[in-house]
């Protein structure tokens, strides 16, 4: 992680590198004080908080294990979450003053998305079946949310991802992008993921000039055999604003953490740049291992 400001960054290197793995092993609580004041860390860390990183008893800044499938195991997901509500409690604590910005290169392992986070990759062109039901999510622009061909939605709408209920069970075909196409439902489509053709229609981004079939997953092709751009249900969901800032599980996990509105921020660094995934720390990593092998039995 870094702080925001470099003098508090440099202080909090020093404190969990030299500081804390030191207050760990010295019993003397004098002694602990003694290195505290000689770095200016006493309103940083007063008693109390010196007595609870002793009885912590190891440093959330470092995780050792024995690593291997015959061992402790790997370093998941679920390892991974806890080491970062351990830092941040710990930062709560130490720097409340100061906002902290976590970094992390761009993987899979990273990016397990919220169980109702907006993924287009998971919906279905038509309302059920086997997508996730996602969370509701606001207008808050007309560019890059929505479309030319007149939206049903306004700037500051909040648009439901899922058919609402209503008391009786039949559908309203004013609400649909193709009213003259029969529509084929089963009992109980209410509560009901609506699917990508009926959300990016609300949105203005399907043309009802044009028959359904133009509309598809993958898009369609013209004469020459090339996708048109505007018949990919998925991409189009995809360019939507609020489709490509969607929170991660871990992002979202550290925003509710915060004592005060921008007190946490988790950021990836971006997709196919491994220079500069965690600052380098692939690089690291490779440096590491090569050196590890290296060393003989």
């Amino acid at each position: 992680f870094f702080l925001k400001d470099l003098d508090s960054k440099l202080i909090l290197d020093y404190l969990h590198d030299t500081l804390i793995p030191k207050l760990m092993k010295d019993e003397n609580i004098q002694e602990k004080k003694k290195y505290l004041k000689k770095y200016g860390l006493t309103k940083l860390c007063p008693r109390t908080v010196i007595n609870w990183l002793h009885a912590l008893g190891h440093s959330p800044f470092v995780e050792l294990f024995h690593y291997g499938a015959s061992a402790e195991g790997y370093w998941t997901y679920d390892r991974m979450v806890l080491q970062v509500e351990d830092v941040v409690d710990c930062l709560k604590i130490l720097y409340p003053q100061h906002d902290a910005v976590f970094m992390f290169d761009h993987s899979c392992g990273h990016d397990r998305s919220q169980p109702d986070g907006l993924n287009a990759r998971r919906m279905r062109s038509g309302y059920g079946g086997k997508q996730p039901k996602m969370h509701s999510t606001t207008i808050r622009e007309e560019e890059g949310y929505l479309g030319p061909h007149s939206p049903v939605l306004a700037v500051n709408d909040v648009q439901e991802m899922v058919w609402p209920v209503y008391e009786d069970d039949e559908y309203d075909d004013s609400i649909g992008p193709y009213k003259d196409v029969p529509i084929v439902l089963v009992k109980g489509w209410q509560g009901e993921p609506k699917g990508l053709l009926q959300i990016l229609w609300e949105r203005g981004f399907i043309d009802t000039t044009k028959p359904a079939r133009y509309y598809s997953m993958k898009g369609t092709r013209d004469d020459a055999g090339i996708v048109r751009p505007d018949s990919c249900l998925v991409k189009l969901m995809e360019a939507c604003t609020d489709f490509e800032e969607e929170q991660t599980l871990l992002q979202k996990m550290v925003e509710k953490m915060c004592g005060r509105p921008g007190q946490f921020t988790l950021d990836r660094s971006p997709k196919c740049h491994c220079e500069l995934a965690g600052e380098g720390i692939e690089y690291a990593w490779g440096c590491a291992k090569n050196y590890y092998r290296a060393l003989p039995n």
